[in-house]
């Protein structure tokens, strides 16, 4: 039961944390049905899958998977923190940069460890770039 409930999520969830997106993306791949996942666990396969989406140039796809993470599902502040870093960079693809700019906002108001802000950091400076115009 728990390997239909769980799947390979927390596997791939653990080597994306490590930055292993090969190992993340095989592991994710296995799961044939996420509906049957539970809740949170369907709320981590979407943020992986949209990770992944994002890491490919698949922005569109990204926005697609990570819409369907529901917040209220992830398991701590932190986290939805990084999801609002996430939603930052696909607005940055699609030129939006005040929506980038509201979604760091919110990835800045939110608990977050250390290790957000440098990614918050880092997605600011992309928005600063030539990539994207407020």
């Amino acid at each position: 039961v728990g390997y239909f409930r769980y799947g390979t999520v927390w596997l791939a969830f653990h080597a994306m944390a490590r930055g292993n997106l090969e190992k993340a993306n095989r592991h994710i791949s296995k799961i044939n049905n996420p509906d049957r996942l539970g809740n949170q666990s369907k709320a981590y396969y979407y943020w992986i899958k949209g990770l992944l989406a994002l890491n490919h140039g698949c922005h569109e796809e990204a926005q697609e998977f990570l819409e369907r993470v529901r917040e209220e599902h992830l398991r701590t502040a932190n986290d939805q923190s990084i999801l609002a870093c996430l939603f930052a960079q696909v607005a940055i693809h699609a030129g939006d940069g005040g929506r980038a700019r509201a979604c760091l906002e919110k990835a800045r108001a939110l608990p977050h460890k250390e290790e957000v802000d440098a990614i918050i950091s880092h997605v600011e400076m992309l928005i600063d770039t030539d990539r994207c115009r407020p």
